[in-house]
This record gives structure tokens, C-alpha cells and sequence, in this order.
């Protein structure tokens, strides 16, 4: 069956073994049907990190925790992006797995590529120290990290300016 979705757009790698997944979408044992009425499987190779977040989003909203995190955690081993590592961040919090939450988010800290990215997972990761670990110095410490990476982030400037002001309510 022909996937309808686009081809990797990266050859892989010497030794690189595709990951496959055959989805199906309605109710169990059933499958939605083309206009042309033939059945619509989508079957690709998970090389692009992509389609491993969105399925991984399909599976967490289904309430498929286990499926969600090892499509994550497939797609993190070729590529970070702040969208994977928060998605993942967000299941572990939710299982209470605060500790691995926060070595999820300073293993993947060095491994972005895009300022905006890092930023984004400074802010989560404060917020993680913050609300469940009540550590507001290590909170603020991530924030000022974000703002010596982007002096002129508005979200990071925000989040610290909010963090301060309770931190003086609780003073």
C-alpha cells in the first residue's frame, strides 16, 4: 500500500534501520476509506522526526502514553527540537517522573541547533524547578541562562519578571 505521505527527505544513514508503523484511523479493526472507497493505511518509514512527533501527539491524545514516549524518544535520537524534548518533558511530569524530566531537559539543551528552540526549553525547564521541585534559584538561574543565549527574548524576560514577583509574595 502506497503512503500518501511524503518520501524522507534524508537517504539513511550506513547501518541505519527504518523504523515502521502501520496506522489506522476510526475504530479498532476498522480503517477510513479513500474518496475512491479503497482503505487509507498509511504505512512510511519514521526517518523524519517530524512524523514520529505527530503520530507520538495521536498516540498521547488516544491516551496511549507508552506508544507516545517511544515515538518521542525515536524521533529525539536524530533530532532535537523544543516541540520533542517539552511533548516528552510534558509525559514524564505527568507520570511523575520529575528527575528524568529534568536530565530529559539538560540533555537536550546542547544538542539544539536553533536559539529559539534552547529558549523554549530553559522556560519549561525553570518552570519544572519552580512548580514542582519549589527551587526558585535554579528557576531563575535557567531564565538568566536564556536571556544570556537571547538578551531581547520577550518570553524570557516575562517568565523571569513573573518568577520574581512570586517569589517576593513568598518571601
Amino acid at each position: 500500500i502506497k503512503s500518501n505521505l511524503p518520501a524522507p527527505s534524508k537517504p539513511l544513514k550506513e547501518g541505519q534501520k527504518p523504523v515502521q508503523i502501520r496506522f489506522t484511523f476510526g475504530k479498532p479493526g476498522r480503517s477510513m476509506r479513500s474518496p475512491e472507497g479503497t482503505p487509507l493505511v498509511l504505512m512510511n518509514y519514521l526517518t523524519e522526526s517530524f512524523v514520529c512527533h505527530a503520530f507520538g501527539l495521536y498516540h498521547k491524545k488516544l491516551g496511549e502514553t507508552p506508544r507516545a514516549m517511544e515515538l518521542f524518544n525515536v524521533a529525539l535520537k536524530s533530532h532535537s527540537t523544543a516541540a520533542l524534548v517539552c511533548s516528552l518533558g510534558e509525559l514524564l511530569i505527568n507520570q511523575n517522573k520529575l528527575e528524568d524530566a529534568r536530565t530529559l531537559y539538560s540533555a537536550h539543551l546542547d544538542r539544539m541547533k536553533k536559539e529559539k528552540d534552547r529558549i523554549e526549553v530553559y522556560l519549561a525547564s525553570a518552570w519544572l524547578e519552580e512548580r514542582y521541585f519549589q527551587n526558585f534559584e535554579r528557576a531563575r538561574s535557567l531564565l538568566n541562562l536564556a536571556l544570556e543565549l537571547s538578551p531581547k527574548s520577550s518570553l524570557a524576560h516575562v517568565a523571569l519578571a513573573r518568577l520574581e514577583g512570586r517569589m517576593s509574595q513568598n518571601a
